[in-house]
């Protein structure tokens, strides 16, 4: 076993990569071997520390400590941490304003006996009544935009018409998982009073830096 750790730990290369991905994914990993693989100086290639470090960082096992010294000091780990409960609000929180990035909410619906009509107008109105209700519900709408696809249906029920799917999203700083999921259903909300249920719904990160 100690020459097993021993070998993992050493400076990554290509010879060393495989072993060294094994550890970092493998869920019955100890803490403390993870904390010394996230410590390893880089090798002959980045490529292959990256890809360590990534399965470090997903690692349910690696110590707190380790996923926010991991999230600071490697650019592409900043964007993942974000939503990365694990961590300390506080510090992701951190990691938003360090990189001008918060949360993109989206919610989809399907507008149908659109062939002749252009429901922009109609979407703007949506978009802006999905705002102000989440507005007043306390959270501060960054900004919005939606996405306007005229779809072809060959669903024999719907004898084949065009339809229009339309994606909402809208932009917010960054907040925890409850609240996300409060503001999905305002929307949702909305959306379905207005006469149009949700099709599908999400959120993820987004960063300028």
């Amino acid at each position: 076993m100690k020459r097993y750790i021993k070998s993992a730990i050493t400076p990554i290369s290509e010879e060393s990569f495989e072993l060294q991905l094994a550890v970092a994914r493998n869920p019955r990993t100890p803490p403390e071997l993870l904390r010394q693989l996230a410590a390893v100086k880089e090798g002959d290639n980045d490529y292959f520390r990256d890809d360590v470090l990534m399965n470090v960082f997903q690692n349910p096992n690696t110590p707190v400590d380790v996923l926010c010294d991991l999230a600071s000091n490697n650019d592409s780990l900043k964007h993942e941490a974000l939503l990365d409960e694990r961590l300390p609000f506080e510090f992701r929180k951190g990691l938003a304003e360090m990189t001008r990035g918060g949360v993109v909410v989206s919610v989809s619906i399907r507008m149908d006996d659109c062939n002749d009509v252009n429901p922009s107008d109609e979407i703007t109105i949506l978009a802006k009544d999905i705002a102000a209700a989440i507005s007043a519900a306390g959270y501060d709408v960054i900004d919005r935009y939606f996405l306007l696809k005229r779809k072809h249906s060959h669903r024999h029920s719907d004898n084949g018409n065009d339809y229009f799917k339309v994606d909402i999203s809208l932009y917010f700083a960054l907040l925890d998982t409850p609240e996300l999921n409060k503001i999905i259903g305002i929307a949702k909300q909305v959306l379905s009073d207005a006469g149009y249920p949700v099709t599908r719904s999400n959120y993820r990160v987004y960063s300028e830096a």
